[in-house]
C-alpha cells in the first residue's frame, strides 16, 4: 500500500510538471464559472497570480475588458450575453458539449494595460469526484493574426499598385498599337 501511495504521489507530481510545461494556457472552471486551477502558461498569458485568479469568475480572472471597465462580475456585464467563451462554458457544463478551437478576439487588462488579444480556445466537460467542471485550453494567436492582417493590407496595396500600373500601361500600348496598325496599313 505504501508503494502505491508513493507511486501515486510521484505520478501526480509528474503530471503537474507536464501540465505546467505545456505552452497552452490551461485552466479549470467550476459550475459557478469560477477558476479552480490553472497552469504556468495561464499565469504568463494573463500575468495572473493565484490571489487574482483562484475562485474568481472566469472573466474577472482573465482580465476581461467588460468585467474590469464595468466593475462587475463575469456574467453580469453588458457583453456577457454575447460572449462566445461564456456560451461555450455554459454549453459544456449544461449539455456536456465541447467547443473546439473557437476564436475569441477581446481586449483584456493585463498589468493594468488594455491589450487586444486573439485567442483560440477549447472547452471540455469534466466530471471528477461528483464535481462538474470545464477544462479550458487557450492558445494566444495574437502575433499570427496581427501578421495576417498586415499581410492582407500589403496584398491590397500590391493589388492597387498593379491595377494602377496596368491602367497606366494601357494608354501607351494603345498608342503604339494604333501607330503600328496605321503604319502597316500604309504598306
Amino acid at each position: 500500500m505504501n508503494i502505491e501511495l508513493n507511486n501515486l504521489k510521484e505520478s501526480t507530481a509528474f503530471l503537474n510538471t507536464l501540465i505546467d510545461n505545456i505552452t497552452s494556457a490551461i485552466f479549470i472552471v467550476d459550475n459557478n464559472m469560477e477558476v479552480r486551477s490553472f497552469n504556468d502558461s495561464f499565469k504568463a498569458l494573463f500575468n495572473a497570480s493565484e490571489a487574482e485568479t483562484l475562485i474568481k469568475r472566469c472573466g474577472n480572472a482573465i482580465g476581461c475588458y467588460y468585467a474590469i471597465t464595468e466593475n462587475k462580475q463575469c456574467g453580469d456585464t453588458s457583453y456577457c450575453t454575447v460572449c462566445s467563451l461564456r456560451k461555450s462554458l455554459i454549453t459544456a457544463l449544461t449539455k456536456k458539449v465541447p467547443a473546439y478551437r473557437e476564436k475569441l478576439i477581446r481586449e483584456f487588462y493585463i498589468d493594468g494595460v488594455k491589450t487586444l488579444k486573439h485567442l483560440r480556445y477549447t472547452t471540455k466537460y469534466i466530471d471528477w469526484n461528483g464535481s462538474t467542471m470545464v477544462l479550458v485550453i487557450v492558445d494566444d494567436i495574437t502575433e499570427i493574426e496581427t501578421q495576417k492582417i498586415k499581410f492582407e493590407e500589403l496584398n491590397e496595396q500590391k493589388n492597387k499598385l498593379l491595377g494602377m500600373a496596368a491602367h497606366d500601361l494601357r494608354n501607351p500600348i494603345s498608342v503604339v498599337n494604333m501607330y503600328s496598325r496605321a503604319s502597316y496599313s500604309k504598306i
